[in-house]
C-alpha cells in the first residue's frame, strides 16, 4: 500500500499532464505570424472568439497588429480550434490599402510552427467551417481545386509564407493571386457587408458542393448567401503589379525611369505599352523599363503643366485583358538633389548564429545628391538599429520569430544640404547555418 500511495500522485500527474493538450505549440508562450499578399503592415490581426469575422473581444492578448514586415505576435498560446483574422493594413510593396479579410485556424501551423494569414489559409479555413471537416480533408479539397489542370499542389503549401519560400512565378504564389481575384469578382456582385469575408466563404462552399470542380474551369458559377448567383470568368483576370513604379528622376540621366513588375494569375506572359497620360509622348518602353525619349531638363520643363511633374498611362496586358497604372515622374534638379538610394537585399542572417550586436549590412546609395550623406535613420522595428553616422545596420535582438522569413526595414538617409530620401532594406533570415565568414562588431 505505502508503493500504491507513492506511485498514484505520479501517475496522475502524467494523466493530467498527457490531457493537458489543444493549445497551439509556439515557443515561449507565444504565438507568431504574418499576413501575406506581398506582406501587409500595419493590419489588425484578432481571434475570432466569436467565428463572425469581427474583433468582439479588444482584450490585449486577444488583438494586435502587423509590423513593418507583416509579422504578428500575440503573447500566449493559442487553442488549436481558434481562428485568427487579419484585415486593414498597407501592402508593403504597392502601398496600396488592402481590401480583404485573411483568415487562419491555429492549428494550420507552417513549417516553422508560424501561422500564415493568406488567401489560401483563409479559403482553407472557410471550407472548414462551412463543411465542419477537418483540416486534412479541407487542405485535400483546396488542392484538389487548385490543382485541376495537372499540377500536382502539395497540400503542405497551403500553411506555408509563398512569399518567403517561393519565387513570383511559381505556381503557388500564383495561384494566391487567382484566389484574390476570384474573390474580387465576388466582392463586385456581392451586396453585402463583410464582402471579403462573404466571398471567400462562398468560393468555399462552392468547392464543397462541386468537388470536381477546378481553378482550371473557365468559369466558375458562384451563389452567395444571399442567394445571389453569378459566374467567375477566369478570362476576365488581370495582370497584377507587384510594386509601385519609381517616381522619382534626375535631370540629365538616360537610364530606365522605372522598372514595372507584374505577373498574371493564370501565367500569361505579360507586355507592357504606353497608352495615355498628359505627357505620353514624352516617354517610350522597352520591355517593362520606361525611359524618357529626351533627357530631361529641369530649366526647360516639357511636361503639360511645365512642373516638372511628368504623367503618362501604362497598359499592363497578358493578352486576353488587360490593367491601365497611371505613373506620375518627378524630374529633379541636380541642385537640389536628395541622395539616391537603391532597395538592397542583404546577405542571409541566422537567428542561431549570427550574434546579437553584429553589422549585417547597408544600403546602397548611387548618389549622395548635393552633398555628404551626415545622418541616417531606419524604420521603427523590434530587431535592428543603425549607426546613424555610418548607415551600417545592426542586429540589436533575437530574430527567432522571422525564421525562414524576410525582414523589411526602411532607410532613410539624409545629406549636408538637408535633402532626404528613403529605400528599403530585406534581410533574409534563417534557423540555421548560413554561408558567411566573420560578422563585424557594432563599432564598425
Amino acid at each position: 500500500m505505502k508503493i500504491f500511495r507513492y506511485i498514484l500522485p505520479i501517475i496522475l500527474t502524467i494523466l493530467f499532464t498527457a490531457c493537458g493538450g489543444g493549445s497551439s505549440d509556439n515557443s515561449n508562450d507565444t504565438t507568431t505570424g504574418v499576413a501575406v499578399d506581398n506582406y501587409i503592415k500595419n493590419a489588425t490581426v484578432c481571434i475570432d472568439t466569436n467565428k463572425n469575422n469581427l474583433c468582439s473581444d479588444e482584450s490585449p492578448e486577444n488583438i494586435t497588429t502587423t509590423d513593418e514586415n507583416g509579422v504578428f505576435s500575440f503573447p500566449k498560446l493559442l487553442n488549436n480550434d481558434d481562428v485568427i483574422i487579419a484585415y486593414d493594413g498597407k501592402d508593403i510593396k504597392t502601398l496600396e490599402s488592402f481590401p480583404y479579410i485573411l483568415k487562419n485556424i491555429a492549428s494550420n501551423k507552417d513549417s516553422n510552427n508560424k501561422i500564415v494569414l493568406s488567401s489560401l489559409t483563409t479559403l482553407t479555413t472557410d471550407y472548414m467551417l462551412e463543411t465542419h471537416s477537418s483540416l486534412s480533408t479541407a487542405k485535400t479539397a483546396i488542392a484538389n481545386f487548385l490543382g485541376g489542370s495537372g499540377e500536382n499542389i502539395d497540400t503542405n503549401i497551403l500553411s506555408e509564407d509563398i512569399i518567403a519560400k517561393r519565387d513570383t512565378q511559381t505556381e503557388e504564389f500564383l495561384k494566391s493571386l487567382k484566389i484574390f481575384q476570384m474573390v474580387k469578382v465576388i466582392n463586385d456582385n456581392n451586396n453585402t457587408s463583410l464582402q471579403s469575408a462573404n466571398s471567400f466563404k462562398a468560393l468555399a462552399k462552392t468547392i464543397s458542393s462541386n468537388p470536381t470542380l477546378t481553378d482550371s474551369s473557365a468559369t466558375i458559377q458562384v451563389e452567395t448567401d444571399n442567394n445571389q448567383t453569378f459566374d467567375i470568368n477566369q478570362s476576365s483576370f488581370t495582370p497584377v503589379l507587384l510594386s509601385t513604379p519609381t517616381n522619382s528622376f534626375l535631370e540629365g540621366l538616360t537610364s530606365p525611369i522605372t522598372t514595372l513588375d507584374a505577373v498574371d494569375p493564370n501565367a500569361h506572359p505579360i507586355s507592357y505599352s504606353i497608352v495615355d497620360g498628359a505627357d505620353s509622348s514624352l516617354f517610350t518602353i522597352s520591355d517593362n523599363k520606361i525611359y524618357f525619349k529626351n533627357t530631361p531638363n529641369y530649366a526647360l520643363p516639357q511636361d503639360s503643366d511645365q512642373n516638372n511633374i511628368y504623367t503618362l498611362d501604362i497598359n499592363i496586358s497578358n493578352g486576353i485583358t488587360s490593367e491601365i497604372k497611371t505613373i506620375t515622374v518627378n524630374v529633379q534638379t541636380t541642385s537640389t538633389v536628395p541622395p539616391t538610394l537603391t532597395d538592397t537585399t542583404l546577405a542571409t542572417i541566422s537567428s542561431t548564429q549570427t550574434p546579437l550586436g553584429s553589422y549585417i549590412g547597408a544600403t546602397s546609395i548611387t548618389n549622395p545628391g548635393d552633398s555628404a550623406i551626415i545622418l541616417y535613420e531606419i524604420s521603427s522595428n523590434a530587431y535592428f538599429d543603425i549607426n546613424t553616422t555610418t548607415g551600417n545596420i545592426i542586429l540589436e535582438n533575437n530574430v527567432s520569430a522571422l525564421d525562414n522569413t524576410r525582414a523589411t526595414v526602411t532607410v532613410k538617409a539624409k545629406n549636408s544640404a538637408g535633402w532626404s530620401n528613403e529605400a528599403t532594406v530585406t534581410i533574409p533570415v534563417v534557423n540555421g547555418d548560413v554561408n558567411t565568414t566573420k560578422y563585424n562588431t557594432r563599432d564598425i
